[in-house]
């Protein structure tokens, strides 16, 4: 199908909104779901679904890492592109009223803002760590879950408004009836390390990691 994008906002250096739009999106569930996005019909990557907006615009938070992604941040509004599938991942989608912990890195959080704005349980939260303070994406308007069931961290500079660091073995809550994590390989070991040394059965983590 063809998208176009209605609007594009930068957070940090590298990581872009992408707000698409389309008449077909209108009948289309995209809990827990990725869409396959091509710019020039040829090249195409996967990206996590973040938002359907109330007025079923499709949100996106990507950073340029790739050529896709480069592609895509090189869009102006009203450009139009390739939307080829979307289909569900790894995460699944049935968690309406599950008491679960995300945690995420960077634009890793972006499926996990998907998982969360579908929950209902008041006791999930969502606990993530960004680079910079201005790359936090979780204050955009459409995110329609409230701040304060996120834990922000800031890894690279000092934040006067958020935690400073990474997260730590210490700091990840237990409790839950399920982990989703989704970042780095690297990042999503260590979390998942740290969560089974503090005593979460395996088969309550649930990993996405690149």
């Amino acid at each position: 199908m063809k998208i176009t994008l209605y609007e594009k906002k930068q957070y940090g250096k590298e990581v872009f909104k992408f707000k698409f739009r389309s008449e077909e999106f209108k009948n289309i569930d995209v809990h827990g779901c990725v869409a396959i996005l091509s710019v020039n019909g040829k090249d195409k990557r996967a990206y996590s679904i973040s938002i359907k907006t109330k007025e079923n615009d499709l949100v996106f938070f990507i950073k340029k890492v790739g050529l896709v992604s480069s592609q895509l941040h090189e869009l102006e509004i009203g450009a139009t592109i390739n939307c080829d599938l979307i289909y569900a991942h790894t995460f699944g989608r049935n968690l309406h009223d599950d008491k679960i912990c995300c945690i995420g890195g960077g634009v890793g959080v972006a499926p996990l803002v998907n998982l969360m704005s579908h929950n209902d349980n008041p006791e999930s939260i969502l606990v993530s760590s960004f680079k910079y303070e201005d790359e936090v994406f979780l204050v955009d308007e459409d995110i329609n879950f409230k701040i304060n069931r996120a834990d922000i961290y800031i890894t690279r500079e000092y934040s006067s408004k958020y935690a400073n660091g990474r997260i730590s073995k210490q700091a990840l809550p237990l409790g839950f009836k399920a982990y989703y994590i989704c970042g780095t390989l690297e990042f999503c070991k260590q979390v998942q390390n740290d969560l089974t040394s503090n005593g979460v059965n395996p088969y309550n983590i649930f990993v996405e990691a690149w």
